[in-house]
């Protein structure tokens, strides 16, 4: 069992009762990784549920619209699921001046974060309240992913949170520490990885700081 569907066990018991469990994936790829793991972990469970996933470049977009088109219960969204505006609100300046796994500095990232703002397809809506949100993006975009999540929920703050922890290094959680200086987190649980590239993070959103 890999360390997604270990995170996925760890909140069912609270899901378990829902008629109907609504995911919303971002972070989608190709759609041959994470979004088959959650298909099958609920399909599996014999769960009514809805898949929706986002992804932002085109080219993996065109894959996993191709892969999944015949699936009815899941849907896949070119789109950035972010707030314009917090590219440069939240994520750039978030950006550790030192990168210390990739020994570099912050200067490609923000290059590629400005071109972004400038370029990228942005989610505005969705259709559905999610039960669980899985995120698995690029680095340091988690916060701003994160806050659209709470603006677009309107205060459902019963949505489980699962996500990579990106920027795991020396033994800090990197990822969540800056979630951390903008949003009071609860029931907070860390897993670790063997065969998965990071660790998780599960959580719930208390309150906005």
């Amino acid at each position: 069992m890999n360390e997604l569907n270990i995170a996925l066990e760890h909140i069912y018991d609270d899901l378990k009762y829902k008629e109907n469990i609504n995911i919303i994936e971002v972070g989608t790829g190709y759609g041959n990784n994470s979004t088959c793991v959650l298909y099958n972990y609920f399909k599996n469970k014999g769960k009514k549920f809805n898949l929706h996933s986002y992804e932002g470049l085109k080219k993996c977009f065109i894959k996993a619209s191709e892969k999944w088109s015949k699936i009815g219960n899941v849907k896949i969204f070119n789109e950035y699921f972010c707030n314009k505006e917090d590219i440069q609100k939240l994520l750039i300046p978030n950006i550790p001046s030192y990168i210390v796994d990739y020994k570099e500095d912050n200067k490609r990232l923000v290059s590629k974060y400005l071109n972004l703002k400038l370029e990228g397809n942005i989610t505005n809506s969705i259709n559905l309240l999610p039960d669980i949100i899985f995120i698995d993006c690029s680095r340091f975009m988690h916060l701003t992913i994160i806050n659209k999540c709470y603006d677009l929920m309107k205060g459902n703050l019963d949505c489980y949170f699962i996500m990579e922890e990106d920027y795991f290094y020396e033994g800090n959680y990197g990822e969540l520490n800056i979630i951390q200086k903008y949003f009071k987190l609860k029931n907070v649980e860390k897993i670790k990885n063997s065969t998965w590239q990071w660790h998780f993070i599960i959580f719930k959103i208390n309150y906005k700081l």
